[in-house]
This record gives structure tokens, sequence and C-alpha cells, in this order.
């Protein structure tokens, strides 16, 4: 007669002992390694809890339409040449101290949102600062310092104001530069999790009581970088055209893209990545510590009564 197995199932081997005996040493040792080992792997593994977490975010970035433009030029007047800066603001009190300085200037920008996503791709910004054509003028340097507004939306809540600064200068006199690059976010520090963050305006924009004198680029720039989080134009710079000109043109086509962040994590995202590294660890050092105490305890490696079970059968 053809004959097949129709059940099967494990049987259970019992191992007693008393109190103190190795056996009970054992396991009780054991026991305590199988919970505490996963911890000590995982916390030596880089570290048990994870302390920062990145994501990746659009800003919602838009061009406020103010700005400060210097040009470092030389100008001959009656066949004598002197050093200058032009200079040319957006707000209304620093072109009130300029001066001589003060040249007003030609500006086209135009922000696009070509994916239609509701937010802004980028920024196409032109300035051409005219110069008198009764003097000889050579451009040797440009700066123009944007202010932007930058919010972020998805964990915490950011919203500042923010600056974009792009420099460059020559060998040689030129009439046009020309910048292609991103506006990226930079952070000092962690953003956390959740709630609102308003970080100060730019300290030294030109306000009411401003003086030609007192008022310095560099300081805007040195104090700005110093801020938690800030943003700066990463991105080349081309310098070209006509050696002597009547006219200086800045050209700029700015991206908004897609910012990688740093942040805090808040409890529960702890406590999920904290219990997963243990779980992962814990299965496969329960695994390995069931294999050792069965070798142990089948060899009698450590002394016990074995109760063997009790089988029963019915013939047919």
């Amino acid at each position: 007669m053809v004959q097949y197995e129709v059940y099967s199932h494990p049987i259970l081997q019992r191992y007693r002992t008393s109190l103190w005996t190795n056996a009970t040493f054992l396991q009780v040792f054991l026991t305590f390694l199988l919970f505490l080992l996963p911890l000590l792997v995982a916390y030596r593994s880089h570290g048990f809890w994870v302390k920062e977490q990145t994501y990746r975010e659009i800003p919602k970035i838009s061009f406020k339409n103010e700005m400060l433009v210097i040009l470092d030029v030389d100008v001959t007047k009656s066949g004598t040449t002197k050093r200058e800066l032009l200079m040319w603001s957006s707000n209304a009190n620093l072109n009130n101290v300029l001066n001589n300085q003060y040249k007003l200037p030609l500006i086209e920008s135009y922000e696009d949102d070509s994916d239609n996503d509701g937010l802004l791709d980028y920024l196409d910004l032109s300035v051409t600062i005219p110069f008198n054509k009764i003097d000889e003028v050579k451009v040797y340097g440009a700066q123009i310092l944007m202010k932007f507004n930058f919010e972020l939306r998805n964990f915490a809540r950011l919203q500042m104001d923010s600056l974009c600064y792009i420099r460059d200068s020559g060998r040689s006199a030129s009439s046009s530069m020309d910048a292609f690059g991103d506006i990226v976010f930079v952070q000092r520090k962690l953003l956390p999790h959740r709630g609102t963050i308003t970080p100060p305006p730019p300290a030294g924009w030109v306000s009411s009581s401003a003086s030609i004198n007192k008022f310095d680029p560099v300081e805007i720039i040195s104090s700005y970088r110093r801020r938690d989080y800030t943003t700066q134009f990463q991105g080349e710079s081309y310098w070209g055209g006509k050696t002597t000109q009547d006219s200086f043109t800045i050209k700029a086509k700015i991206d908004y893209k897609p910012q990688t962040l740093t942040y805090s994590p808040g409890f529960w995202e702890l406590i999920k990545f904290a219990w997963i590294q243990y779980l992962a660890i814990f299965v496969v050092v329960y695994v390995v510590f069931d294999r050792l105490k069965t070798f142990a305890f089948q060899h009698q490696i450590v002394e016990t009564i074995i109760v063997s079970p009790v089988h029963k059968f019915h013939r047919g």
C-alpha cells in the first residue's frame, strides 16, 4: 500500500534544572544579551537615534524688485582719468545721497512659471546703466545685490527676505556681464520639523538715515551671511563687450531649483527609525542565540534533566 505523510508537527523537548545552576546562568545571560546586543550594535553603527534628516522641496521664490548695482569704473574727463564707483539702488533714500554717483538704469525683469505648478521657476533680469556721452567710461568690475522673498512650507514654515549677490571683474574694460546660475538655500543650523521661522531682514539694507559714507555693501553681505538661514547665487558669470562704451549691461538668468534641506526629526520619527534598527538586528540575534541554546542543551554542554514527550499512537 502506498503511504504518504498526512500531517506533521514538531516535538517539544523540555529541559529542566534547579535555580542556581550553569543552565540557569546560561539562559539568563543569553536572554539579557539578546535584548542588549541589538541596542549596542545599532548605537555603534553611526548612532541609534537619527539626529538629522534631509528632504527635497521646491521653495516659493519671487523677486522683490529691490536691488543695488555698483560699477567700478575709470572715468576720463578732460584728459584726466579717475577711478569711481557708480551706484544705483531701488531705495530712494540711498539715491538721494549718491550725488554724481547715481545713474538711472533701464531695468527689465521677467519671472515665469513654465511648468504651471503655481511656483515661479526662474528670473530673467536685465539692467542697463547709461553713461554721460561727454565722458569716457571704462568698467572693470560690477556688483549686483538683489532681494527675494523665500518661503518653505512642507515641514517647518519659513518665510524670509533673502539676498542674491553676483560680483565679477575683468582684466580689461567691458560693456556687459552675463550671469547664469541658481539661487541656493544655505543653512547654518537644522530646520525644525514643524513650527514657523521668520529670520530678521538683511541688516544694513538702506534706511531713511542712510549716507554714502556709512553705507557699506560689504557689511551688508557680511552681516547677512552670519544669519542661520540665507541664500546665495551659485553659477557662472561672463565678462565681455567693447572696451569703451556709453552704457553697461548686466544680464542674469537665475533658476529657482528644488532645494535639499536638512531638518531635526520629531519624536515619533525618532522612535520609528530607532525601532526599525533595533528590530532588524534583534531578529538576527534571536535566530543565532536560539540555535546556540538548542546546541548547548541537546548536547548537554550544561547539565539538565531531559523530559521526553509521551507519544500515543492509534493503530488502524
